[in-house]
């Protein structure tokens, strides 16, 4: 067999048992050597002619696309880098995800022991197992210890969480008011990492 079937519509390769004859509207034979099955080469891409036949195309430069792409490729920038500096180890700390995945509830319990002592009561442990939990195996640390621990790195975490999505919902906004070229390349979307290391201390 030196062919494989490509479906136009769909744009993917179509399998088949048996393979029918006639093909199925949409569905073309192609050579097992086509472009289709091949990674594209440096500088090319894949692409679709008028059939909806895969091709390796040149990939477009900064300068094929219209201002409203290279808005658009400027936004999607800032938003990799937003991505990447919400989920900086540094921010997060030395945690495994299993310890990660512990946070929404430490913090749950914090915040209600917390609330207690504010309102003048008197917290029971029974009402806050994990962090009575953790704070049982640090021979030097109580439950209200382990609250306060908490309660810090949360606030540290949400105040990082809070300044960083700030400083890339305003580069995003700048760039959404740009109507000019050189409004455009004036704004430098990597000022997102630039400011999440200065908040990290890095």
């Amino acid at each position: 067999m030196n062919e494989r079937y490509w479906d136009t519509v769909n744009k993917t390769e179509k399998l088949f048992k048996e393979v029918p004859d006639p093909l199925p509207e949409g569905i073309v034979a192609l050579p097992a050597d086509h472009d289709a099955w091949k990674i594209p080469p440096a500088g090319k891409r894949v692409g679709y002619d008028v059939n909806g036949i895969p091709i390796h195309q040149d990939k477009p430069t900064l300068d094929d696309l219209t201002f409203e792409q290279k808005k658009e490729r400027k936004c999607k920038s800032a938003c990799q880098l937003y991505v990447n500096a919400m989920n900086n180890p540094a921010a997060l700390g030395p945690y495994t995800q299993r310890e990660i995945d512990t946070f929404h509830e430490q913090a749950r319990e914090a915040i209600a022991y917390d609330k207690v002592v504010t309102d003048g009561g008197t917290p029971d442990a029974a009402d806050y197992p994990m962090l009575k939990a953790i704070a049982d195996q640090h021979t030097d640390r109580t439950l209200d210890d382990q609250v306060t621990r908490v309660l810090s790195k949360r606030t540290a975490f949400n105040t990082y969480c809070g300044a960083v999505t700030g400083k890339h919902q305003a580069i995003k906004d700048a760039i959404d008011a740009c109507t000019t070229q050189a409004e455009l390349d004036a704004i430098d979307e990597t000022e997102i990492t630039t400011f999440a290391q200065a908040l990290l201390g890095g």
